[in-house]
């Protein structure tokens, strides 16, 4: 119980999330099969979903990175960069604003 509450105290926001029977059903069944709560599993979800985004840009990153560095002599203006940059961004985790 000790665990519970310290990790309680590090949550700090509420939400209401409204779902239909079938999906509420879906969500307690998976979390019953993992021995977590509802909660627990919309966190983990939260957290995959948010953290392979940020994955997803680091790769894009990094192939940028891998392609500057292995055309050294290749130069483009910083709006040809930005051109690129969306592009690429968009291939992995869709548009991106300006």
């Amino acid at each position: 119980m000790r665990i519970y509450s310290i990790l309680m105290r590090m949550l700090e926001r509420r939400v209401q999330v409204l779902f239909g029977k079938d999906q509420y059903r879906a969500l307690e069944q998976a979390a019953t099969s993992q021995g977590q709560s509802v909660g627990s599993l919309i966190r983990e979800a939260v957290d995959q979903r948010l953290l392979a985004g940020a994955d997803t840009e680091r790769q894009a990153f990094d192939r940028f990175m891998a392609l500057a560095e292995a055309s050294p002599e290749v130069t483009i203006t910083p709006d040809e960069w930005q051109r690129l940059k969306h592009l690429e961004l968009d291939r992995f985790v869709g548009p991106v604003a300006e």
